[in-house]
């Protein structure tokens, strides 16, 4: 997939969203184009991970929606 492409289709509005459970390179850094992207949701893979690893999911994805909810921006 051309990435910088598809980025463009999303910012001009020309495609309506993106989900994924991949990321290039993995583990993303920080400033990845796809953290901030409009219409997008990636998710990460639980495949083999242990339930304590599980749980720390579980926690981040629970700050990042208070976060939201409650109109501060979440920076990973």
């Amino acid at each position: 997939m051309d990435t910088q492409a598809f980025i463009y289709a999303c910012l001009s509005g020309q495609s309506g969203g993106y989900n994924g459970d991949v990321w290039y390179p993995q583990p993303a850094p920080k400033y990845h184009h796809w953290r901030y992207m409009p219409n997008q949701a990636m998710t990460p893979y639980t495949s083999g991970t242990t339930i304590g690893s599980q749980l720390r999911y579980v926690a981040g994805v629970k700050d990042m929606l208070d976060s939201y909810f409650i109109g501060e921006d979440f920076t990973p």
